[in-house]
């Protein structure tokens, strides 16, 4: 019988182990990434005068929902990029106007001009939002930020406008998907939308896909509500989910697959596993009064 020295086992032994530590080294550090990045978009909550603890604690639900096994990549890019979520009061409403300068003749600066008036002093020209998502792509925007109605956060199929009839949250989601698309896809995963898109609007699917005028028309709203669909909170409801989306746009359906990771309900009201606790009430909330 051979007989092995004892270093020489030693040696073999450490062999096979360094690979599986290595690993789950690996594996730790890059839950640890998932944490601090998905804490720094959490960070970036905030609300103004007159939003409840109630209504940034769902923001921060369906956030991480959204967050919690995205592609790390996309993840970093999100977390990095320079922006504020802004909660703004259900006694507020935002409206917007686009505001077109042409000194020379040419469109030297168009942009979607957001302002946060009393509920009584809001009237015509404006146009009456419930979110936005305002960047700073041109030169007469300074700021960008993702805005959502405190009411849509915590109610749901309410009837007074604006955002009648929008599943709770759902704006929230479709305004987050903007800072997606402009800040954490891939060329592939442009490619498939911008193909799928151009698919669905030669026939005819995108009022299919939700009833949202602009989504015809713009690559960047055609994402924000595919996505929706994507995570079950689609205008149309009931059938037209992640199954129907797979149905009619494999491709798409595959890179929101890599990008987001399987598909979910954010509708369901069951307690979220949260990576990062936080809880109404608890010493240090987002937020500011």
């Amino acid at each position: 019988m051979t007989r092995f020295p004892r270093a020489a086992i030693g040696c073999a032994l450490l062999l096979i182990a360094q690979p599986l530590f290595w690993n789950a080294n690996a594996i730790d550090s890059r839950a640890r990434l998932r944490e601090k990045y998905i804490q720094k978009v959490l960070n970036k909550v905030d609300r103004r005068r007159g939003v409840s603890e109630e209504a940034v604690f769902e923001a921060r639900r369906l956030i991480e929902a959204i967050l919690i096994n995205m592609r790390l990549s996309t993840l970093k890019q999100v977390a990095n990029a320079r922006y504020a979520i802004t909660l703004f009061g259900r006694t507020e409403y935002l409206i917007g106007v686009e505001e077109v300068r042409t000194r020379d003749g040419s469109s030297a600066c168009v942009a979607k001009v957001m302002h946060l008036v009393p509920a009584r002093n809001w009237g015509r020209p404006y146009e009456r939002l419930c979110g936005g998502y305002l960047t700073t792509k041109h030169a007469c925007s300074r700021t960008q930020s993702v805005m959502v109605w405190e009411r849509n956060l915590m109610e749901d199929a309410y009837r007074s406008q604006p955002c009648a009839r929008r599943n709770k949250g759902s704006i929230l989601v479709h305004e987050l998907m903007h800072v997606v698309y402009d800040k954490g896809i891939k060329r592939e995963d442009a490619e498939n939308l911008i193909l799928t898109f151009h698919s669905f609007r030669t026939n005819h699917q995108v009022r299919r896909m939700t009833p949202y005028r602009k989504a015809q028309y713009n690559e960047s709203e055609f994402f924000a509500e595919a996505a929706m669909v994507y995570f079950a909170m689609g205008r149309r409801g009931g059938r037209v989910n992640a199954d129907w989306l797979e149905r009619h746009a494999p491709k798409l359906y595959a890179s929101f697959g890599d990008v987001f990771g399987p598909p979910k309900d954010l509708n369901e009201t069951g307690a979220p596993e949260l990576l990062i606790s936080w809880a109404p009430g608890k010493e240090g909330a987002a937020g500011k009064n």
